[in-house]
């Protein structure tokens, strides 16, 4: 978790899921966080850092009536479980416990993007 005292306005997720075409596999999630370095993809005086692993589980969840596919990451560092709406092969969003979307805003947002993309057939 990000400590308390810290302040930021910008973060970057990176998050690596193995195995994803199965039943369950392991994760790496590399979080960059700080105030943002205008002009540029970085973090002023370089930001700070977290690092979190552990398993995923597979999961589906209903929304209006439809199923979908989700992700839940879980810890070995006790850290709260993260969970992550699959909207396509290329999206991932982060939903509560119970399913809903976070909603954000014209500057930030709580999706993940695959890079680079699978390619449509």
């Amino acid at each position: 978790q990000i400590p308390a005292a810290d302040s930021f306005d910008y973060m970057k997720w990176k998050l690596k899921i193995s195995d994803i075409a199965g039943n369950a596999g392991d994760f790496e999630l590399d979080i960059s966080y700080g105030y943002y370095l205008p002009g540029t993809a970085y973090f002023q005086n370089g930001g700070k850092a977290l690092h979190f692993f552990g398993k995923w589980n597979p999961s589906t969840v209903s929304i209006d009536n439809q199923r979908y596919h989700s992700f839940h990451l879980i810890s070995k560092a006790n850290a709260p479980r993260i969970y992550l709406l699959e909207m396509d092969s290329n999206i991932l969003h982060l939903i509560d416990q119970d399913g809903k979307l976070f909603i954000g805003d014209g500057s930030f947002g709580f999706i993940l993007n695959r890079n680079p993309p699978l390619r449509s057939k």
